[in-house]
């Protein structure tokens, strides 16, 4: 399970996704959220103990081919699941929303880039990778 297919999963449009750094780092996804278009934003780790989705989500959706799935794809609603992959969709759904709610506007996303932990050549592609994806004007996230 990657962090875009989570964020997608509430109903977000991921417009672009990106992942910096080995074997640990940070992602990035441009999203459009309830009218909104800003930055989501989170770290990914080298192994499952050390990445928040892998370690609680990562086994369960990459080993069960009985996951309800519709036509496109997507997961089924919880609600169409049984009981345990109800339960683990709404908490993956949760950790999602989370993001969703917190958009970043362009300049609060360079700025966290530009302060990220991490070797500096992938603060610098990252940084050249958000500005080459730049959000449209959004009067509700400008920075």
């Amino acid at each position: 399970m990657r962090y875009d297919e989570a964020l997608k999963m509430v109903g977000a449009e991921v417009i672009d996704y990106a992942r910096f750094g080995s074997p640990q780092g940070h992602w990035w996804a441009r999203v459009a959220w309830q009218g909104r278009e800003g930055w989501a934003h989170g770290y990914f780790g080298a192994c499952p103990s050390c990445d928040v989705v892998d370690d609680e989500f990562g086994e369960f959706y990459r080993r069960r081919d009985d996951v309800p799935r519709r036509v496109d794809g997507r997961l089924a609603e919880p609600e169409e699941q049984c009981e345990g992959c109800g339960a683990r969709s709404r908490r993956l759904m949760q950790l999602a929303r989370e993001r969703l709610d917190n958009l970043l506007a362009q300049g609060e996303a360079e700025d966290i880039a530009a302060l990220s932990p991490g070797r500096a050549v992938d603060r610098e592609e990252t940084l050249v990778w958000l500005r080459a994806h730049a959000l449209r004007r959004s009067p509700a996230l400008q920075s």
